[in-house]
């Protein structure tokens, strides 16, 4: 998208597959609610119902127009920030998150008050490890069932995806049952948290982009960092069925890029668009790809 050699691509979201790299990259990314786009016709469970189907673009109306085409028609709205109730969440817990990151949401929390938002920081509706560990079982019950039939296929797996396998062979079905009622409790609890608030904003991602030939962010702030520690603003999102909008909003002082994510009720995707060209509008991010000719 970014190279310029396409203008919209379809990725999925589990756990912030869409929103993360779209932030990295420089274009916007819109994990969808829960329900909204059909699953039906090749696109399997995985990760009980966590995973959704979503547009990366390089601007809000081009991932408005993809969106329409792979769901249904939205809402017409012209949402702005006046009056607009944002939790804003700039970090979760323990977990590092970059300086920068953490300027570039500072920088986008004084932009969103100065444009009416009744914006309070607060601490996260969530705990980020807790969250994590109960992704990672359930999506350790969803690759165990995807291989089920595939023994033969060891050789062709990564020690993560073997691993992962085996941990969810382990698992007791009654141990699935009440980590979905996990699921459940959180999704009522985040439910009950958009009651008084109508959007919530993060970084997208607590890390600045990393080399290519690292699997993940070794270390955060100088702090070391495990594999899903960059993912701690996103996954939240995926377990509780939210829409999540990554949104380019600055470049970091070696010109990688740093995107803020909007979060809110599920159904609320046609809102987060509308904000999110209203943002487009305030502050336009570069775009990288030279123009077509």
């Amino acid at each position: 998208i970014m190279s310029g050699m396409v203008p919209v691509a379809l990725a999925t979201d589990a756990g912030g597959s869409i929103r993360r790299p779209a932030s990295h990259a420089g274009c916007t990314g819109l994990k969808t609610s829960r329900g909204l786009v059909p699953r039906r016709h090749g696109f399997p469970a995985l990760a009980a119902d966590f995973q959704t189907t979503g547009p990366l673009a390089r601007s809000i109306g081009d991932l408005r127009l993809v969106t329409e085409c792979i769901a249904s028609a939205l809402p017409a709205l012209d949402r702005d920030f006046e009056g607009l109730r944002v939790a804003a969440v700039s970090g979760a817990g323990a977990s590092p998150v970059d300086l920068e990151v953490k300027d570039s949401f500072l920088d986008c929390a004084s932009l969103l008050k100065a444009r009416g938002a009744k914006l309070e920081e607060i601490d996260p509706p969530y705990d980020a490890e807790a969250i994590g560990d109960l992704f990672m079982d359930i999506a350790a019950a969803g690759v165990a069932a995807a291989l089920a039939s595939k023994d033969d296929i060891d050789d062709d797996l990564t020690p993560a995806i073997l691993a992962l396998r085996d941990r969810g062979r382990s698992m007791r079905a009654e141990n699935y049952v009440l980590l979905m009622n996990e699921v459940e409790q959180f999704r009522w609890q985040m439910h009950d948290f958009f009651a008084n608030w109508d959007v919530m904003l993060t970084p997208t991602a607590a890390a600045l982009p990393w080399p290519r030939g690292e699997p993940f962010a070794k270390s955060i702030a100088g702090r070391p960092a495990s594999a899903r520690a960059s993912a701690v603003f996103t996954t939240f999102a995926n377990v509780a069925g939210l829409p999540g909008l990554s949104i380019p909003f600055s470049m970091s002082r070696t010109g990688l890029p740093i995107g803020m994510q909007l979060v809110g009720p599920i159904g609320s995707d046609a809102a987060l668009l509308s904000l999110g060209n209203r943002l487009e509008q305030l502050r336009p991010w570069p775009r990288i790809a030279c123009a077509p000719t």
